[in-house]
């Protein structure tokens, strides 16, 4: 079993010294607590997980458990957050995550996906997204876990909405990533 929440734009401020200057920073942070009894269970072989901030105020977390066989687990799901804060319950069927482009880790040999095709039901229809990463290598090896396997991919990423006619929305996130087997 495995439990898990989110608070999605907690106002945020601190201190930062960067390079011997001590800066003052504000801006909005994604808090995220998973905890659970086990990663895996014995027919998966890892997951694809997203959080992002739409610039038009909504938010969209998404996450897909791969399976061994090639699948995709059919308890693989999300949360669409409208601007009000209203959410909406998105099931494995109601999105489609395709890879695009694979980076390979020089430190481990692993296979990543840097690169996204998201579908999902919006407000006028489907609508497409672009997701992509401002940085490819955000590999962190793990080999200190015993319960993540090394090589486990996590970091910034950029969306942008790539058809449907309307006005483009953009947005920022994170994402983790279990390696592929290319």
């Amino acid at each position: 079993a495995t439990h898990y929440v989110s608070g999605t734009r907690l106002a945020t401020s601190g201190r930062l010294t960067l390079g011997g200057r001590e800066l003052a920073v504000q801006g909005t942070s994604w808090f995220d607590h998973e905890w659970g009894s086990n990663q895996l269970t014995p027919g998966q072989i890892g997951w694809d997980w997203f959080s992002i901030h739409f610039d038009d105020g909504t938010e969209l977390m998404l996450y897909q458990m791969r399976l061994r066989d090639g699948g995709t687990d059919a308890q693989s799901s999300g949360t669409f957050i409208a601007a009000d804060g209203t959410t909406r319950h998105l099931r494995r069927n109601d999105y489609r995550l395709t890879p695009r482009h694979w980076w390979k880790s020089p430190r481990t040999g692993k296979y990543f996906v840097t690169r996204w095709q998201l579908t999902l039901p919006g407000r006028a229809g489907t609508e497409s997204f672009e997701v992509t990463t401002p940085v490819a290598d955000q590999e962190m090896p793990r080999a200190d876990l015993t319960d993540v396997p090394p090589g486990y991919w996590e970091g910034a990423i950029d969306i942008v909405r790539t058809a449907g006619g309307a006005p483009a929305t953009r947005g920022v996130g994170y994402s983790e990533h279990m390696p592929y087997r290319r």
